[in-house]
């Protein structure tokens, strides 16, 4: 997703809280995600001004939602790391604890 202009903070989170609403909650495609949020946002007074709302834009190809859902967990946690990468260690992290639990007790 891209921004035409540069929008209140506020209600950038706004519309990023409703669009992942939409395509998780919702099981909505990302275009019909983004226009009901926008719809949302257009449809509340303290929103209503297309300023707050309409300069995002989709940009590049599609993606299915479970890997936007994991890129989204990397983005909010901070994680550095590929895909195949947090896979992995997700799972030697999890061998560790693991392992760890049956060594030590």
């Amino acid at each position: 997703m891209a921004s035409l202009w540069k929008v209140d903070d506020e209600a950038t989170a706004e519309l990023m809280k409703r669009f992942y609403e939409g395509m998780f909650r919702e099981r909505l495609t990302p275009a019909a995600a983004l226009r009901a949020a926008q719809v949302s946002m257009w449809q509340q007074r303290r929103w209503h001004a297309p300023y707050y709302w309409a300069s995002f834009v989709l940009a590049g190809p599609v993606q299915s939602k479970r890997i936007l859902a994991h890129q989204l967990l990397q983005v909010v946690h901070g994680w550095n790391i590929g895909l195949l990468n947090s896979r992995r260690a997700l799972h030697f992290s999890l061998l560790e604890e693991k392992t760890a639990r049956d060594h030590f007790g």
